[in-house]
C-alpha cells in the first residue's frame, strides 16, 4: 500500500544453487502506473533461505505510482544462460564468479568442451500495489505536489545592495522522498522585485533552487518569506515550512 508519488524502494533478487549461471541480464518488468528510475548495479552476495544456501543477485531501484487505484506490478523475468554437463542434469555446486560475470558481459560461446549453454528465464510473481490518493483534507493552497519527509533551509546574500543590483535566495530541501514532486518554494510576493525563475541543483537526499531578485527601490526592506508544502506519507499529514522575511538593505541606485 502507498499513496499516490511516494517513493516506493524496488527489489528484485535472483536466486541461484547448484547451478552455474551465466550472460546475468537486468531484470525486464511490467509497471503500468508506475514512474521507476534506473536499476542500480547489482550486487552480490549469499543469502539462506528455507534453509538453503544461496548465491544472490540484488537488482535496487525506487519508483512512484502516477496514478491511484490497484496497480500490477510485474512479473520481472531475468534472462541468463545455464551452464550444464551435455551429459549430465546440472553441475554440483555453484561457482559464485561465473554466477556473476555475465552482467554486462559479451557474447559467450554456445558450446565448450563437455558443457552445454541453455537459455533460461527466471520469473517472478506478480505484485498488487494499492495506491492510495492524496487526501483533500488539509491541503496547504500552496502544495504543488512534493510527497516525502522534508525540512528546508533558506539564506540571501548578499545582505546590502543597491536599487537595480540581484540577491540570490538560495532555498535547500532535505529529506527523504520523491524528489521528482519537488518544486521551488513560494514567494508570499513578487511586488517591488524583479524575479528570475528559479535555477536547480539536484543530488541524492537533496534539492537546491537559487532564484534571482532584483529589488526596484530603497523602499525595500527585506527579501519575501517563502514557504513549501507536502505531504508526509508516514502519518498521512500536509506540513507547511516557512522561512523568512529576510532583513535586507537596499541603498539608492547609484
Amino acid at each position: 500500500k502507498a499513496y499516490l508519488n511516494e517513493s516506493i524502494p524496488l527489489v528484485i533478487k535472483l536466486y541461484v544453487n547448484h547451478l552455474t549461471v551465466r550472460d546475468i541480464q537486468y531484470p525486464q518488468f511490467k509497471h503500468e502506473g508506475f514512474s521507476v528510475a534506473s536499476l542500480e548495479k547489482p550486487k552480490q552476495y549469499r543469502e539462506t533461505l528455507g534453509g538453503v544456501l544461496y548465491d544472490v543477485i540484488e537488482f535496487d531501484t525506487h519508483m512512484f505510482a502516477v496514478k491511484p487505484g490497484k496497480l500490477a506490478l510485474g512479473p520481472a523475468i531475468i534472462k541468463c544462460n545455464l551452464i550444464i554437463r551435455k551429459k549430465r542434469s546440472h553441475i554440483g555446486g555453484s561457482s559464485f564468479d561465473d554466477l556473476f560475470r555475465g552482467i554486462d558481459n559479451g557474447i559467450f560461446d554456445d558450446f565448450f568442451g563437455n558443457y552445454g549453454l541453455y537459455p533460461f528465464n527466471a520469473v517472478s510473481p506478480q505484485v498488487t500495489i494499492n495506491v492510495l490518493p492524496l487526501p483533500g483534507t488539509g491541503k496547504p493552497s500552496n502544495f504543488k505536489g512534493a510527497v516525502g519527509d522534508f525540512s528546508m533551509k533558506a539564506k540571501v546574500s548578499p545582505k546590502e545592495v543597491n536599487a537595480g543590483d540581484p540577491v540570490t535566495l538560495t532555498m535547500t530541501i532535505e529529506g527523504d522522498g520523491n524528489f521528482d514532486t519537488v518544486t521551488c518554494p513560494e514567494l508570499k510576493t513578487k511586488s517591488g522585485f524583479k524575479v528570475y525563475e528559479p535555477q536547480r541543483k539536484n543530488s541524492k537526499g537533496i534539492k537546491v533552487f537559487e532564484r534571482i531578485l532584483i529589488p526596484a527601490s530603497e523602499d525595500i526592506k527585506d527579501i519575501p518569506e517563502v514557504a513549501f508544502s507536502f505531504f508526509n506519507p508516514r502519518d498521512g499529514q500536509y506540513y507547511t515550512i516557512k522561512k523568512g522575511p529576510f532583513p535586507t538593505t537596499v541603498k539608492a541606485s547609484k
